[in-house]
């Protein structure tokens, strides 16, 4: 089973998780949210410390990058858990 795709629903209870089409458009938010969280510190500190403008730009979108998979399931759980 992928990390990366969501079961259609709950093996237990038989919950549903799709709800509707463009449901977890509102999980995109929440997903971009954990990414600024995590991702704006480091950017920040680089450019205090006088970090060349360009390898700020690519650390942060490899981190991005990186980041953004990781929370996918989560950004959802939590979206199903607000709505």
């Amino acid at each position: 089973e992928s990390s990366f795709k969501m079961k259609s629903h709950c093996p237990v209870c038989e919950f549903k998780y799709e709800r509707e089409e463009g449901y977890y458009t509102g999980a995109m938010f929440i997903n971009w949210f954990f990414a600024v969280f995590l991702i704006g510190p480091v950017w920040v500190s680089m450019l205090l410390t006088g970090q060349s403008p360009w390898l700020t730009v690519i650390v942060t979108t490899v981190l991005l990058l990186l980041c953004t998979p990781l929370f996918f399931r989560y950004s959802r759980v939590l979206w199903l858990y607000f709505d």
